[in-house]
């Protein structure tokens, strides 16, 4: 299957790995090579990329690396009307494809941006924990209450029972081979980011986050949009961010300071999270 004679392993993985860097692949039918898939968008490229990656040893790493120093993987989103003219699907690769984070990037952000990451993984089987039963949604809270802070990739998949977050956002179904996944952008999500105690308990850690590292607000809010979109807020971000805490505040009036304090600044965390910027790529 890897006899040099036979390039279609090489083929297949390289454009797998471009598909998960670019959004889409040198061949869009990331499962199908066949004559009922689609044809490469540039042969040439994926003929070079798959030899590279032959002759590197099948260094997936080294692939990447190739590919993420490469001009075309820098390239800004900026829209250029001749190339769109040309290219509107963007197929040849003329910009960068602005494309929304899959849903364990989604579900790490949020743990990152609170500081409650765990990056290693959990030590033994968390499914032997919990015991001889038969695992179902009755007992799905103190199988995630074991897992919360760990990253996505360390997750035990269970079918019937995928965490919530995953789920919403478009987790590949863990009974199939899914070379690419659906996205959808349905209400559920925008709920899920509202009302999840996942959430809630992360922008509260996020509040918390901010009020201990200074008494400033407008440093507060700068390391708000640092914290969940990776950059200081505008001036109008920061003048509307302040507004909204104002705002928040004065409704609550039957609360001390320091809840009041936490409460606003969880709404403002929230809110980002929630926000477009957050879950897609620019």
């Amino acid at each position: 299957m890897v006899a040099r004679e036979n390039p279609l392993a090489a083929r297949v993985m390289v454009n797998r790995i471009w598909h998960h860097l670019f959004g889409a692949g040198l061949v869009r039918t990331v499962d199908n090579f066949g004559k009922m898939g689609e044809a490469p968008s540039n042969p040439a490229l994926l003929d070079q990329l798959a030899v590279n990656f032959m002759e590197n040893g099948w260094s997936v790493k080294a692939l990447i690396r190739e590919i993420t120093c490469s001009r075309v993987y820098q390239l800004s989103g900026n829209h250029h009307e001749k190339n769109y003219q040309l290219d509107p699907e963007n197929r040849l690769s003329w910009q960068m494809s602005r494309r929304r984070l899959g849903a364990e990037a989604i579900r790490d952000a949020i743990l990152q941006a609170g500081g409650q990451l765990e990056k290693t993984p959990f030590p033994g089987s968390v499914l032997q924990e919990l015991g001889d039963i038969n695992y179902g949604r009755s007992n799905a809270v103190s199988f995630g209450r074991k897992v919360a802070r760990h990253r996505s990739i360390y997750l035990p998949i269970i079918r019937n029972a995928l965490p919530e977050v995953l789920r919403v956002f478009d987790f590949a179904e863990p009974s199939l081979i899914v070379g690419r996944r659906q996205i959808t952008t349905v209400p559920t999500q925008a709920l899920y980011l509202l009302n999840d105690p996942f959430v809630l308990e992360q922008t509260e850690a996020i509040a918390q986050r901010l009020i201990d590292s200074t008494t400033d607000e407008g440093e507060r809010i700068d390391l708000a949009y640092t914290l969940t979109l990776g950059r200081p807020a505008t001036t109008l971000e920061r003048e509307r961010s302040l507004a909204l805490l104002h705002d928040i505040g004065a409704g609550l009036n039957g609360k001390n300071d320091q809840e009041r304090q936490g409460v606003a600044w969880a709404t403002l965390a929230q809110s980002l999270i929630a926000s477009a910027e957050f879950r897609y790529l620019n």
